[in-house]
């Protein structure tokens, strides 16, 4: 027996897939938008949804309906430096519609369920309603969690560097980040200080020749604060084929533990 639902649930479903659709094209392409701006884009997609079956149309005006629709609601969502920014954010739209639209598709055709009902306006289906709702929701929140990680590497990447900590004959591979606010000099010299994870301090301690040399104050949110100095036989920082080897190097514990930007060593300015 078939399954008959109100309109008013179907155009809740597509008012919330346009949406978050909209949503992960801004936040892909860095388009500056609002809430507001999101959801009027999402409604004027939900209304010619509804409107549009109502009309016997060939492919030819469906398509340019289409088109003209996709052009409009990434129009409205923000405004663009340029036309080309305009253009790009217009095709990620359609592409990220298709990957979506694709993978509910696929879901339906996995469960033995037809997908007609996923473009049409009664879901006359055995298929619980809001079901699309539930996927698109779901590879949403997947999507944005990767665009995030990825924007985030991108823009720490020019400001971390493949180092190597020495003692001895001993050398331990990590990543260094070159970290502006890092001014602490230490030591009779006043040599720039270098500041590790709580783990990769470890890791270099257990290297055995590691030597104590001096206490360092320095003022933090908590007030001031002693910083036990160590010094290494070399630091090298990698930058492509150059590498930057500097001796006797003073290294410090991070009071914070450890990071968690995927780079373990804070490094002085002055050293990059």
């Amino acid at each position: 027996m078939a399954m008959q639902v109100y309109i008013e649930y179907v155009v809740i479903d597509n008012l919330f897939i346009n949406y978050v659709l909209l949503y992960v094209t801004a936040l892909l392409l860095k388009v500056k938008t609002s809430r507001l701006k999101l959801f009027l884009s999402a409604l004027l997609g939900t209304a010619v949804a509804v409107i549009v079956p109502l009309f016997t149309l060939d492919n030819g005006y469906m398509l340019l309906i289409k088109t003209c629709l996709a052009l409009l609601m990434v129009l409205i969502i923000g405004a663009y430096p340029s036309v080309k920014k305009y253009l790009y954010t217009v095709i990620c739209f359609v592409l990220i519609t298709f990957l979506f639209g694709g993978a509910v598709i696929m879901l339906f055709y996995l469960s033995g369920t037809s997908f007609e009902v996923y473009f049409s306006l009664n879901y006359d289906s055995f298929m619980p309603v809001g079901i699309s709702v539930f996927i698109v929701f779901v590879l949403s929140k997947l999507l944005t969690a990767s665009i995030k990680t990825l924007l985030k590497e991108r823009d720490l990447k020019p400001f971390t560097r493949r180092c190597a900590i020495v003692v001895g004959k001993k050398k331990i591979i990590t990543v260094g980040f070159i970290d502006s606010g890092n001014r602490l000099y230490g030591g009779l010299t006043l040599s720039p200080v270098i500041v590790a994870s709580k783990e990769l301090f470890t890791r270099v301690l257990s290297l055995g020749a590691v030597k104590g040399v001096c206490d360092l104050q320095v003022e933090t949110v908590s007030g001031k604060t002693d910083l036990k100095l160590y010094s290494i036989d070399k630091l090298m920082i990698y930058n492509g084929d150059r590498v930057n080897i500097f001796n006797n190097v003073l290294i410090a514990c991070a009071e914070s533990g450890n990071f968690s930007e995927g780079f373990e060593l804070l490094l002085h300015p002055s050293l990059c």
